[in-house]
């Protein structure tokens, strides 16, 4: 018993330490990150208690931008959990991340189909997203064999 416990608790803590290192290497080496909660905790009190702090919101995003004249880029993203739905099929549990239309800029992280939205459409409030592949998966089944095929890749 006390080996399987500590062989799930090894599990977890190697999981998450590859959960913040990916998270960094996503950000780069020259890109610093201000939140409400902290980046990593090993400890669910501290989250508790970080949630009690003042939410943080566009104005101080704003605040920032204006205050560092050195910051090339300054950005939000604000996440969730949402149900996703299209047409009958529906999705519970998915990752639901906002951001201003730069962090496409200050984000290492690529779009392999598809594009990052535009300053215009932030403004604008477009109806536009992007997805990933899983969930491309389970809610367009028909898309993504149309998306192979349209893109020239034979592999199902």
């Amino acid at each position: 018993m006390g080996v399987a416990t500590l062989i799930t608790v090894m599990t977890i803590v190697q999981g998450a330490n590859l959960y913040v290192e990916q998270k960094i290497a996503n950000l780069g080496t020259n890109v610093f990150q201000i939140a409400r909660t902290p980046f990593a905790v090993t400890d669910f009190n501290i989250i508790i208690k970080a949630l009690k702090y003042k939410k943080i919101e566009m104005e101080d995003m704003r605040a920032v931008a204006a205050g560092c004249p050195l910051c090339e880029e300054v950005g939000a993203t604000a996440s969730t959990t949402v149900r996703a739905r299209y047409g009958n099929k529906e999705v519970p549990d998915v990752s639901f991340s906002g951001q201003t239309a730069n962090m496409a800029d200050i984000d290492t992280r690529t779009v392999q189909f598809g594009r990052y939205f535009t300053p215009t459409e932030a403004e604008h409030r477009a109806g536009v997203c992007l997805i990933g592949d899983t969930l491309m998966q389970q809610l367009f089944s028909a898309w993504t064999h149309w998306k192979t095929i349209r893109l020239g890749n034979n592999e199902s």
